[in-house]
């Protein structure tokens, strides 16, 4: 998750987490995520299971509760420090929690999976969901937008 690198601040402000890190049980769970989402922009993070995905997005979030502790970082939404637990600084700051029964299979490609999803729920024929897969990749950094 560290990986993530910061980008330059709009004049808006938007959401700024600098060197984030949350430790659980004496243990350290996230280390020093640095990013910057602008106002109206979403971001998704992405990774493997036990990565930190959604431990970042609590101490962002401000939904820290034991055994999980803020180590050290600051999260600024709009100018407001926000990750020490100031509730109106995190207005406007959302977590679509994981549902294991609605998450991606990590065994099938996931362009065949938003495919199945397109023709399942949008009547799509086999042809047009793998086009509305690709298309739906194409901004995403795959290697291949066929996924």
């Amino acid at each position: 998750m560290s990986d993530l690198q910061p980008r330059h601040p709009s004049p808006e402000r938007g959401l700024d987490v600098t060197a984030l890190t949350l430790d659980a049980g004496g243990r350290r769970v996230v280390a020093g995520v640095d990013l910057h989402v602008d106002p109206g922009e979403c971001l998704g993070i992405v990774g493997e299971s036990g990565s930190g995905k959604s431990l970042t997005l609590r101490g962002i979030a401000g939904l820290i509760s034991s055994p999980l502790r803020l180590a050290s970082g600051t999260v600024t939404i709009d100018g407001a420090e926000g990750a020490r637990g100031r509730r109106g600084a995190r207005e406007g700051v959302s977590m679509v929690f994981q549902d294991p029964a609605a998450a991606l299979d990590p065994l099938i490609r996931v362009g065949s999976q938003i495919a199945a999803v397109r023709r399942r729920v949008r009547g799509r024929t086999a042809v047009d969901a793998r086009r509305d897969a690709i298309d739906l990749l194409g901004p995403c950094t795959c290697q291949s937008p066929t996924c």
